[in-house]
């Protein structure tokens, strides 16, 4: 990435893990990444190798599907890990471990809509908990002031982040609110200007490395 005066910032979501490719609900269940997940990461890697990117640091999501992936990442790049535990992924209480299928039954079955503020699953993460926890993390990238940095962590908690970047907040009863896709290796770029406090969306769910032969 050229030298700006603004922050830039990538946010990437792990290669397929093993529970992706069974239909599993994740949450915060520690899986390890797919053969096709490791390859995936291989793939960017040396995506951003040939476009000469460069990171300060990549801050990670302490869970195997994650830092597995930022491990290749940072081998190829030769960029330090930051472990942070804010970037894990939204814990999805009692549905963690159950496949997708068996989920969406559950959810169809609800009588009655789950709050935004009510923890899912029995003892799962609000929403709303979810948000501000994506916010916190956003803001420690911001503190620390990194010209350019890579955050590589899961779908539920990245969509999160964006929502908070953008200002937008749950205002219907969902288990799972409307928000931004990011498929396993899709990354999103973004820019924070700190003299004008604006943020830039630059692409989103890029997965370029994977279109290519």
């Amino acid at each position: 990435m050229k030298k700006s005066a603004q922050l830039s910032i990538t946010l990437m979501r792990h290669g397929l893990s093993t529970a992706n490719q069974a239909g599993i609900v994740q949450g915060q269940l520690d899986y390890p990444l797919h053969k096709e997940g490791k390859e995936q990461a291989r793939r960017l890697g040396e995506f951003w190798y040939e476009q000469g990117r460069v990171y300060e640091t990549i801050i990670c999501s302490p869970l195997q599907r994650a830092l597995e992936t930022a491990k290749v990442i940072a081998s190829t790049l030769s960029i330090p890990i930051i472990e942070e535990p804010l970037w894990m992924e939204r814990r999805f209480g009692e549905a963690e471990g159950l496949p997708y299928d068996q989920v969406r039954k559950i959810i169809d079955s609800l009588a009655n809509p789950i709050s935004s503020t009510d923890p899912v699953f029995n003892n799962g993460e609000s929403e709303w908990d979810l948000f501000n926890r994506a916010s916190r993390a956003v803001q420690l990238i911001l503190q620390k002031g990194w010209k350019s940095s890579l955050v590589v962590s899961h779908g539920g908690i990245l969509s999160a982040a964006l929502r908070s970047i953008l200002g937008i907040q749950s205002t219907i009863s969902e288990v799972r609110p409307s928000g931004f896709i990011f498929n396993n290796t899709g990354f999103t770029d973004i820019a924070f200007d700190p003299k004008t406090s604006q943020w830039q969306i630059i692409s989103h769910n890029a997965q370029h490395h994977l279109e290519l032969e």
